[in-house]
C-alpha cells in the first residue's frame, strides 16, 4: 500500500517577505569550461568586491551559462574587468551591471512540501504590473530581483498571494 501526502493550503504562510534596496547585479556569460577554470578566479574577484548576497545562473543559448551575482554595493571597474577576464578575453563576456536594483526574498514553512509556491507568486507579481529582472528560487527559499523603486509593489502583490506574520 503506497501513501502520498500533498500539503495545500488556499493562502500560503511565510515567515515573512524581506527586502534589500540599493544592490548591483552584475551578469555576465561563460562556457562550461571557463566555469570551471575560473572558479577559483572569480571566487577571488567576488570576495574583493564585496559581500555577495546572491550568486545563480541560468543556462545559456550558446552552450554555457548566464551567471548573475548581487552585490551589496557596485563592484569597482577594476573588478569587473577581472570578472571579464574569466572568460578568456577571447570572447565577449556579455558583462552586465546593473545598479540600483532590489531584491525581495521569503520562505515559509512547507514551501518543501508544496507545489504551486512560484507560481503564486509570480502570478501575483504579474497582476500587480511588477517587473522581474531575475529570480531564484530552493526549495524553501524565493529571491526575486526588481528594477529600482519595485520592492514596495512587490511586497504588497505578494502579501496578497502568501501570509505574511504581523499583516
Amino acid at each position: 500500500m503506497e501513501t502520498i501526502a500533498i500539503y495545500w493550503e488556499p493562502k500560503i504562510k511565510t515567515y515573512g517577505i524581506a527586502e534589500r534596496i540599493g544592490l548591483s547585479m552584475v551578469s555576465l556569460d561563460l562556457l562550461t569550461e571557463e566555469m570551471i577554470a575560473g572558479e577559483d578566479r572569480l571566487r577571488r574577484v567576488g570576495s574583493a568586491a564585496g559581500e555577495f548576497l546572491l550568486v545563480f545562473a541560468r543556462p545559456s543559448k550558446e552552450g554555457g551559462f548566464r551567471l548573475h551575482l548581487l552585490f551589496e554595493r557596485r563592484p569597482s571597474w577594476h573588478l569587473l574587468e577581472e570578472f571579464s577576464g574569466v572568460t578568456g578575453g577571447g570572447r565577449s563576456s556579455g558583462l552586465r551591471v546593473d545598479d540600483d536594483v532590489e531584491l525581495v526574498y521569503f520562505q515559509g514553512p512547507h514551501f518543501g512540501d508544496r507545489y504551486g509556491i512560484a507560481d503564486a507568486a509570480f502570478g501575483a507579481l504579474a497582476r500587480a504590473d511588477v517587473p522581474v529582472l531575475a529570480a531564484a528560487c530552493t526549495g524553501a527559499s524565493v529571491y526575486i530581483v526588481l528594477p529600482k523603486g519595485s520592492a514596495q509593489a512587490a511586497r504588497k502583490a505578494l502579501s496578497e498571494a502568501f501570509v505574511v506574520p504581523g499583516q
